[in-house]
């Protein structure tokens, strides 16, 4: 199952608790009956505005992958839905979430756990804990995407041989409408039409080695009137810069990569005075764009990042 086929539909006011409740009879058929399946349901959560579909197959997701984490398909997996407030953005576990009253969606199951190496790269997309033959994916970080667009957050919780809790946290639907009317107003003051976030104004070098990735970044910015052009590695985005510079004003590039990775890319951009602007992208560091020597704008996005993430870091550029 993967949750970028499925065709969405609109957001919609849902009862989150009746929802996992009608869920749950498919859900126990899918686990059998070595595994159980428990509901913890907090009746005080409000109704919240969400992609029900999506929402569904969030859901979904993190089940089968509770299932696949039990030994021998024996266990317990609990499914607890609660109020929380996050009342600072520097909570570790919640970046760029904003302080605020949220409704969380637990899935805790009793299976073997991750290591620490695993939770470090969990949220890379098509980073998988399975064999090559169980297939890949967007998985968590598909799911992650899809609460950062509703104004929430995800934490992951899990050692070995002590089972896995990943918690989904969706920003109530009141201050989500403050939030969005927030960001509204502070795309007009920057002079951003916020129902045009994107305009065909520049031509997008994308440097990343995951064919797939590179693919769904392509169909993103285009879908935006952005024009793509695509290099799998920095050695073959220097190639394409120095035939094409002038008609590239962005790359957005990740930094491990094989052949040339993203920061030797920037430090031979900067040799060869070609004055791009630069996004960097990479789950598996924190980098700071002033401990790089180059003269244009450049900046870091850490993944996991929703697509609004990345195309609001585009109009800062502009």
């Amino acid at each position: 199952m993967s949750l970028r086929r499925i065709k969405h539909n609109e957001a919609k006011i849902i009862n989150i608790n009746q929802l996992i409740l009608e869920m749950k009879h498919s859900m126990e058929s899918f686990l059998g009956k070595k595994v159980k399946l428990v509901t913890d349901l907090d009746q005080r959560i409000p109704k919240v505005k969400v992609n029900q579909n999506q929402l569904e197959h969030a859901i979904l997701h993190l089940i089968i992958n509770a299932k696949d984490a039990m030994k021998r398909n024996k266990g317990k997996i609990t499914i607890k839905t609660f109020l929380y407030e996050l009342k600072t953005k520097f909570e570790p576990y919640a970046f760029n979430a904003v302080p605020g009253k949220y409704i969380g969606i637990k899935v805790r199951d009793t299976g073997i756990g991750m290591s620490n190496e695993a939770l470090t790269h969990l949220f890379e997309p098509f980073y998988t804990t399975k064999g090559k033959k169980d297939g890949m994916g967007l998985g968590l970080a598909t799911i992650y995407a899809f609460v950062r667009e509703y104004g929430g957050f995800v934490n992951i919780e899990s050692a070995l041989n002590q089972g896995t809790e990943v918690t989904l946290y969706l920003l109530k639907s009141e201050e989500l409408e403050e939030l969005s009317e927030s960001k509204d107003n502070d795309k007009k003051q920057i002079g951003v039409n916020p129902s045009e976030s994107s305009k065909p104004i520049s031509t997008i070098l994308i440097v990343e080695d995951n064919e797939e990735l590179r693919d769904l970044l392509e169909k993103i910015l285009i879908k935006n009137s952005y024009t793509v052009i695509k290099a799998d590695n920095g050695k073959e985005a220097l190639e394409i810069l120095a035939e094409k510079k002038n008609n590239i004003d962005l790359i957005i590039s990740d930094i491990v990569m094989p052949k040339l990775d993203g920061i030797e890319m920037i430090k031979q951009i900067h040799k060869l005075n070609i004055n791009k602007k630069v996004i960097l992208m990479s789950g598996y560091s924190i980098i700071d764009p002033l401990s790089l020597d180059y003269d244009n704008e450049l900046v870091f996005i850490p993944k996991p990042f929703s697509m609004n993430d990345l195309l609001q870091k585009i109009n800062e550029l502009h």
